[in-house]
């Protein structure tokens, strides 16, 4: 909006340019979070490297006129003068304070892309989000979960060695998607194992055993039992994929939907809050042969 607010203009509303300066202020985000996981500092940045390439050369110098530029025009204060301003800022301080504090400990660094199709941290965030939202199903449906997947595009980052805070957690989860649990017919199930076997990615699942033997289904098992197709099952995912996010349309028009109205992140974060020592493992729940 306020790239267009120019005098003497209207403004019109474009959703398609709002989820552009998303997903551009979401790479910054991410380009920020990679400067602070690995401790880069810009202080003697003015100490040339030995740079031979001339693009590299250019590269170099468009970072130290960015560096000179921003601290010109832009000054961080831990307060502000103006009362009114400070008011206004402090509880997004507060907020952005809190995310550091330590939450728990990882025993290793988990990856979503540690292997072909699963992953260890994969395999943890799907776990801990079934087993915390198949206790809160159960208040009101006595059958229970029956597995649970969710998106390999929904994880965007890396749970690293040592103190998790809870700003590691947003920089892993960073939307806002709930918990959402789907009634599939058994069709529905193959449609999204046929999905799983073509995407060829590590989508986090759990409760749900697959084997390919190349691209042709060898075995299934959903909670320790046979895969049967004249059977329905109790499904838990996101709203995001529910709607058909991801291309996973088989979520779509389920024969019973419920939403938990639990946001998934923070599921997780209270799962390390409790547990403190964070470990996950690859167990082969879905291969290829």
């Amino acid at each position: 909006l306020l790239s267009m607010a120019s005098p003497g203009r209207d403004v019109k509303l474009s959703e398609e340019r709002v989820k552009g300066y998303r997903n551009f202020l979401n790479k910054l985000w991410n380009a920020n979070n990679f400067l602070i996981q690995n401790k880069c500092s810009f202080k003697n940045v003015t100490k040339a490297p030995k740079i031979r390439l001339n693009i590299n050369k250019w590269i170099y110098l468009k970072l130290l006129e960015t560096k000179d530029t921003i601290e010109k025009n832009i000054k961080i204060k831990d307060s502000v003068n103006n009362e009114e301003l400070e008011s206004l800022i402090n509880p997004y301080r507060n907020k952005i304070r809190s995310l550091a504090k330590v939450i728990g400990f990882s025993k290793e660094s988990y990856s979503i892309r540690d292997s072909e199709l699963e992953s260890t941290l994969g395999n943890l965030i799907a776990d801990v989000l079934f087993k915390k939202c198949d206790i809160e199903f159960k208040k009101i449906n006595t059958v229970g979960l029956d597995f649970a997947l969710f998106n390999f595009g929904g994880i965007r980052g890396t749970l690293n060695k040592g103190e998790v805070t809870q700003h590691d957690m947003f920089t892993i989860m960073p939307w806002k998607n709930t918990a959402t649990v789907v009634r599939m017919k058994g069709e529905k199930v193959k449609e999204l194992i046929d999905y799983i076997n073509s995407e060829n990615l590590a989508h986090p699942s759990s409760r749900i055993n697959i084997v390919f033997d190349k691209k042709t289904i060898r075995r299934i098992k959903i909670n320790d039992k046979d895969f049967d197709i004249k059977k329905d099952y109790y499904v838990l995912t996101s709203n995001f994929l529910q709607e058909g996010g991801d291309k996973m349309v088989f979520f779509e028009n389920p024969i019973e939907l419920y939403s938990l109205n639990l946001n998934l992140r923070d599921l997780l974060i209270e799962y390390i809050k409790e547990k403190k020592i964070v470990e996950a493992k690859l167990d082969n729940r879905i291969v290829r042969k």
